[in-house]
């Protein structure tokens, strides 16, 4: 016999939001092992003594941590997701009746109280110390690589413009060091009588750039199977022990990866006074800035090398032995390449040339 059922909606009834909330609920777990009233302390300072009361701080950072777990990347859609689902108005400790921040909330707060602000990062940085004290975090192998994020502006609102060159702290440090190694190099050639090799670097100070105009902090991402247009770039650093994430860095989406690499490894091993040995990325990092600034650092990188792709066959890289006190290279014959000079190529990079 065919059940129909009836129409009870309009009844009263009393329920325990909690039994409704499996017990392998990630949210669960999670509110199980962190305690989020450390955020109060945090936002303290945001807001003022007096005044009407606002929402409470705990369920908006609540709310955007179920965005970012649900995928849930429209604010307005954030809204009417927690509206519906009794999961999530359980994790915010909202009742049934209980209203929903609007989503107006999150961009106002954006643009007036956080504007400027660090709260996020400070938020950010004191999970990842949770994380030290429970061994989840142990710093010795970090490993990096970028993804990228579409930003919310159209293709034909790019344009092309001359920009002055502006390298990074890191790539000043180097530029500086590079000049101390010609010097040396030029007065063992003049000792020796012999003439400067390679060609002279680069000193272009101005390039073409393309700018979003709707998004000055965006950039056109233009690489090999990655999607063309305007985005943006999260560099992320992860723990190897347990994949905890230690350190995101967020940059426009034309910003080489190997570019922030080395000043984030040093930024995470200052701030949570780790002793980082190893370092693994993706053959997009194999540069020379990259290589240099880890020797400085003493972390041993793991790094996919450059693949050169020739027509003939050559000898390999891995054939040669390298002498770090020395600093040349032994051929398979046993002939000794000694560094010669420095070379920069034409996307900026530095090249430690080695030849007989």
């Amino acid at each position: 016999m065919m059940g129909r059922k009836e129409d009870t909606q309009g009844k009263l009834e009393f329920i325990d939001i909690d039994a409704l909330v499996p017990e392998n609920y990630i949210l669960r777990k999670i509110q199980e092992k962190l305690d989020f009233s450390f955020i109060y302390t945090k936002m303290e300072k945001y807001y003022s003594p007096v005044g009407r009361k606002s929402i409470d701080p705990v369920i908006l950072f609540k709310m955007l941590l179920i965005g970012y777990l649900f995928n849930i990347d429209s604010e307005r859609q954030l809204e009417l997701e927690v509206r519906l689902n009794v999961g999530y108005r359980w994790f915010l400790g909202l009742d049934l009746t209980d209203p929903v921040p609007d989503h107006s909330v999150f961009s106002q707060n954006r643009r007036r109280r956080f504007k400027d602000g660090k709260v996020f990062q400070e938020i950010f940085d004191h999970v990842v110390q949770l994380c030290l004290k429970e061994g989840l975090v142990t710093g010795e192998v970090m490993v990096t690589d970028s993804t990228h994020i579409k930003a919310s502006a159209a293709k034909d609102k790019v344009q092309k413009v001359e920009v002055t060159k502006t390298p990074s702290q890191y790539l000043n440090t180097l530029e500086e060091e590079t000049k101390k190694i010609e010097e040396e190099l030029e007065k063992k050639r003049k000792e020796s009588g012999k003439q400067k090799r390679g060609r002279k670097p680069n000193e272009t100070k101005t390039q073409t750039a393309s700018i979003v105009t709707t998004d000055m902090d965006a950039g056109v991402l233009n690489r090999p199977g990655k999607p063309h247009g305007p985005h943006y770039l999260a560099h992320t650093t992860i723990d190897a022990a347990h994949g905890i994430i230690v350190d995101i860095h967020p940059t426009a989406g034309n910003v080489n990866d190997c570019e922030p690499f080395v000043e984030r490894l040093k930024v995470t091993k200052e701030k949570f006074n780790l002793t980082i040995q190893k370092a693994g990325a993706d053959r997009g990092y194999d540069t020379t800035q990259i290589h240099h600034g880890l020797t400085t650092l003493d972390i041993t990188g793991y790094i996919s090398p450059t693949e050169s792709k020739t027509s003939f066959k050559t000898t390999s890289y891995k054939d040669f032995t390298y002498d770090r006190e020395q600093d040349h290279y032994t051929c398979p014959n046993q002939k000794v390449l000694p560094f010669t000079h420095l070379a920069k190529s034409q996307n900026g990079n530095y090249v430690k040339t080695y030849a007989a």
